[in-house]
C-alpha cells in the first residue's frame, strides 16, 4: 500500500495483535460512519471498511440528498444496496436492516448515551461492548474536535441527523461489521448529530442493526473503483478516533 493511501485514512494505530490486546485498537469516523476496529484487524482490511461505507454514502446521497426522516428507509436501503454490490453480504438469512422507533428516546438524555444502550445487545463478549463504549465516549474528549467535525459535515441536515455505528472484527479472515443505523428529527436545530442533547418538545429517533460480512473476492475486484470514486471525499471526512 503506497504511503498516499495511508494517509487519506489518518495516522490511525493499524496492525496484526490479539482481538483482547486493547494496544491495537482502534476507531475511525468515516463521513457520517463511526467505526470501532478490533486490534486484529489489518490496514487493507481497514480501508475496505472506511472505503466501502463511505462509498454507500456518498451514492446514497446522491439519490435522497439531505437525508430527510421520511426518507430514511428508503436512503437506508440504497446504502445497503451499494454495500452488497461491492461485496458486502448478510451472513445469516437476513437481508436488510429494518429501523424501528425509539419510543423513549428523550430519557437517555442526550444521543451518545443513547447509542451505547441501543447497541450493546447487538455486541457480543466482552471486548466489542467495552470498545464501543470507549469510542462513543472519546468523542467528548478536545483532541477529537477534527472527527468530530468531520462525522457532522455528513451527518447534521438541519432538524435531522442521520449517522452510522459499528464494531468491525475479522470472522474467518473475513471483516464483519455489526452495523447500527440511526437517525432522528426533533422541533430544535441539531448542531452536533452524537452528542445532541435530547431535552427537546419534539423528537423522532430511527434506529435499525444488522451484521454483513465483506468478500475480499468479490471487493478485490472494485477497490480501485470505490478508491477513485471517494479519494477526494476521504482527505476530508475520514479521521482517526483517538481513544
Amino acid at each position: 500500500m503506497s504511503e498516499e493511501r495511508l494517509t487519506s485514512i489518518g495516522s490511525l494505530h493499524i496492525g496484526t495483535a490479539p482481538q483482547a490486546d486493547a494496544r491495537w485498537h482502534s476507531a475511525a469516523a468515516s463521513g457520517s460512519g463511526v467505526l470501532a476496529f478490533l486490534g486484529n484487524v489489518p490496514v487493507q482490511v481497514k480501508e475496505d471498511v472506511l472505503y466501502s461505507t463511505l462509498y454507500a454514502q456518498l451514492e446514497s446521497d446522491k439519490k435522497y440528498p439531505g437525508r430527510p426522516i421520511e426518507k430514511m428507509e428508503e436512503w437506508l436501503k440504497e446504502y445497503v444496496s451499494v454495500l452488497l454490490n461491492v461485496g458486502w453480504i448478510f451472513p445469516d438469512s437476513k437481508r436488510d436492516i429494518v429501523p424501528t422507533e425509539i419510543s423513549d428516546a428523550r430519557e437517555y438524555k442526550s444521543v451518545d448515551k443513547l447509542i451505547m444502550e441501543a447497541e450493546r445487545p447487538h455486541l457480543t463478549g466482552d471486548v466489542e461492548p467495552a470498545l464501543f463504549r470507549k469510542m462513543i465516549k472519546s468523542l467528548r474528549e478536545r483532541w477529537n474536535a477534527g472527527a468530530l467535525w468531520a462525522i457532522d459535515m455528513k451527518a447534521v441536515h438541519g432538524y435531522d441527523a442521520s449517522f452510522q455505528v459499528g464494531v468491525v472484527s475479522l470472522d474467518g479472515g473475513k471483516a464483519q461489521l455489526k452495523l447500527g443505523m440511526h437517525h432522528y428529527k426533533m422541533s430544535e436545530e441539531v448542531n452536533e448529530a452524537l452528542l445532541r442533547t435530547l431535552a427537546v418538545s419534539q423528537l423522532k429517533y430511527m434506529a435499525g442493526e444488522g451484521v454483513m460480512k465483506l468478500d475480499d473476492r468479490v471487493y478485490a475486484n472494485l477497490r480501485s473503483m470505490v478508491r477513485r470514486r471517494v479519494w477526494s471525499e476521504a482527505q476530508a471526512f475520514v479521521k482517526e478516533i483517538r481513544m
